[in-house]
């Protein structure tokens, strides 16, 4: 199981939005977000950290593909992210933990 988790996208989406740096508004078809990130990451590692708005509710497990680095899995409270985790429209911060090769 991940350690990772979304942190609660209530408290943080005003951080969120006036933040830029690794934010992006993500694409992708529902439970497949991408998200395209300028200066570009090389590389996913330990900690790296992804902010996100969320362009759909999620309706089963949720994956990230950041600047083509690879399709993810992402789990909330160590459980893979599932029906209604993510809300459509809400800022996600998403921690990457390279041991289980997860957000």
């Amino acid at each position: 199981m991940a350690f990772t988790k979304f942190h609660d996208p209530i408290a943080t989406d005003n951080w969120i939005a006036n933040s830029r740096h690794n934010y992006a508004v993500a694409t992708g078809a529902t439970n497949s977000a991408n998200a395209v990130l300028d200066p570009a990451p090389l590389a996913y590692y330990n900690g790296f950290v992804v902010r996100i708005k969320s362009p759909y509710t999620a309706t089963g497990n949720l994956f990230v593909n950041v600047n083509g680095l690879g399709v993810q899995p992402v789990f909330v409270d160590g459980a893979t992210a599932s029906v209604s985790s993510v809300i459509q429209g809400r800022y996600y911060q998403l921690l990457y933990d390279a041991s289980s090769s997860a957000f």
